[in-house]
């Protein structure tokens, strides 16, 4: 089997990984190893249980990628999951998994990220959803835009990431 490089595509654009804790969360962030970063970060916020670790490769392809265009990508293991602190039976867990998205999302912000755009897979969606609704209950602006998207829109991700969305899958 050839590689796409034999045929004259260009090579994809080099990505480096850096772990570490954001709190209780574990966290991989994913980046350019050079060139220009936009101004836009991607939080990456995944299912739980068993469909965390259904969709653990696919997300990080999709980190790789979104990564690859220049964005900063933080994909988060909520608390209670993965390399997080806790159990997954560990009281408050929904409290803890949204206070991680607004750490998480001030962290970025912290860091000049004026924009950041969240995709939420399944329950994932739904705690950047809350997060949101709980930041406007408590009379702050939302922490991230949302819309509900198909994957399968002529936008694509790409168009969604730069459309300042919570992308639903």
């Amino acid at each position: 089997m050839s590689h796409p490089a034999d045929h004259g595509a260009p090579a994809p654009p080099s990505v480096s990984h850096s772990r570490y804790y954001l709190d209780e969360c574990f966290v991989v962030e994913t980046m350019l190893v050079q060139g220009k970063v936009r101004e836009t970060a991607v939080l990456v916020l995944p299912p739980l249980g068993y469909e965390d670790t259904c969709s653990y490769r696919p997300l990080r392809v999709l980190a790789d990628a979104v990564a690859g265009a220049g964005y900063v990508v933080l994909r988060l293991d909520w608390p209670g999951l993965g390399d997080s602190a806790g159990g997954a039976t560990d009281p408050d867990l929904t409290a803890r998994r949204l206070a991680a998205v607004a750490r998480a999302i001030l962290s970025l912000r912290a860091r000049g990220f004026a924009r950041i755009v969240g995709v939420g897979v399944r329950a994932g969606g739904l705690l950047a959803l809350a997060a949101n609704l709980r930041a406007s209950l408590a009379g702050y602006p939302p922490l991230l835009e949302t819309v509900r998207a198909e994957l399968g829109t002529s936008a694509g991700v790409a168009g969604l990431v730069q459309a300042g969305a919570v992308l639903m899958m």
